[in-house]
């Protein structure tokens, strides 16, 4: 078997377009790396935005990930948010099957009666429902805290 091992490179934030809630727009992205014999290369690439709407929600969100490999995995991307208890609450995985040079991008809301208290995404290269490689995009706060 090929050993494997993840590596991330974080973009820094860039500000979304500006609205009433600016200081609550959040937008980030990163690459998954696998390595194969001390070579890297990237399988995946992500990106996520977020406006804070409240305490406990967020509207929109808005998740791309895209495929950056032919090496018969698939990739995914999630959100996950902090709760006011510390818990961290990982989101359901949105994941592209339609093989390398592709994405696909998902725009909905996010709702925790248990508050969000910060947010960041995960990008993923997975082969059926193990994750091969990895990241996570610097994490946000919400400043209605």
């Amino acid at each position: 078997m090929i050993p494997v091992i993840a590596a991330a490179a974080a973009a820094l934030a860039i500000p979304i377009i500006a609205t009433p809630a600016a200081a609550d727009d959040y937008d980030e992205s990163c690459y998954a790396y696998e390595a194969y014999n001390s070579a890297i290369v990237v399988g995946a690439a992500g990106e996520g935005a977020a406006d804070y709407a409240s305490k406990t929600k967020l509207d929109p969100v808005v998740m791309v990930v895209t495929d950056e490999k032919a090496d018969g995995h698939h990739v995914g991307i999630r959100l996950a948010t902090k709760q006011s208890d510390g818990d961290t609450r990982y989101w359901a995985w949105h994941e592209n099957y339609d093989g390398s040079g592709t994405h696909t991008k998902w725009e909905t809301y996010a709702s925790d009666s248990g508050g969000i208290v910060s947010l960041y995404f995960q990008v993923a290269i997975m082969e059926g429902d193990t994750i091969v490689g990895y990241c996570n995009t610097l994490k946000f706060s919400n400043s209605y805290w």
